[in-house]
């Protein structure tokens, strides 16, 4: 029931925001910002809800880690034809033994962020799995606009955004990893901003 009920509201906030946009020739701009923000985030709380009702019901499965990242990146990329995506995948498989609303939750709001971060005009984000050791890392840049060091240090915190957004995705996705035993860091600097994931696992 709380998945259907999500999944409505998610449904109608998305029509809002596209009559929204076709409001803007007849209302005042700074009037219509704020509606379009209100309807996002009430829209990003609907997204949330539907992910907590897969975090109770669903189990744990080996999710094959390239081959998912390949798949979340074609669909974030379908959104915006200026994305270019590189992958540099170690070679064998790499699995990650965790609920898929887990995974989505983590590289999801990677990839989107990728996508979304600040550009000129075309994006390139580039997309790695490798091995340290035993800790798989996974690596998510793009070469958008630095971001600040004074922000890039706060950046899990919860309300920080670069986007002017919820600023809940990247603190979803530190407080995810966390309960998980993984962790997750991100630097920046003028050639690229890099989100890398790591997990302590066994190779497969």
């Amino acid at each position: 029931m709380e998945k259907a009920i999500a999944h409505d509201a998610n449904n109608i906030l998305t029509v809002l925001i596209g009559y929204v946009d076709l409001l803007n020739d007849s209302v005042e701009e700074n009037n219509i910002d704020s509606i379009k923000k209100i309807v996002v985030r009430i829209k990003d709380t609907t997204e949330r809800l539907t992910g907590c009702f897969k975090e109770i019901t669903q189990s744990k499965i080996d999710i094959d880690v390239n081959q998912e990242l390949v798949k979340l990146t074609t669909e974030y990329k379908k959104k915006d034809n200026r994305t270019y995506v590189n992958t540099n995948f170690a070679d064998g498989p790499k699995k990650l033994n965790m609920k898929r609303v887990h995974f989505d939750r983590i590289f999801g709001n990677l990839i989107k962020n990728a996508v979304e971060a600040p550009y000129s005009l075309t994006k390139h984000i580039e997309v790695a799995t490798y091995h340290v050791n035993d800790v798989l890392k996974i690596e998510i840049s793009n070469d958008g606009k630095m971001i600040p060091d004074e922000i890039v240090s706060k950046i899990f915190e919860k309300g920080i955004s670069t986007k002017g957004s919820t600023g809940l995705g990247l603190y979803s996705v530190q407080r995810t990893l966390s309960e998980l035993g993984g962790k997750v860091t991100c630097k920046s600097d003028k050639r690229k901003t890099c989100f890398t994931v790591s997990f302590r696992t066994e190779r497969k």
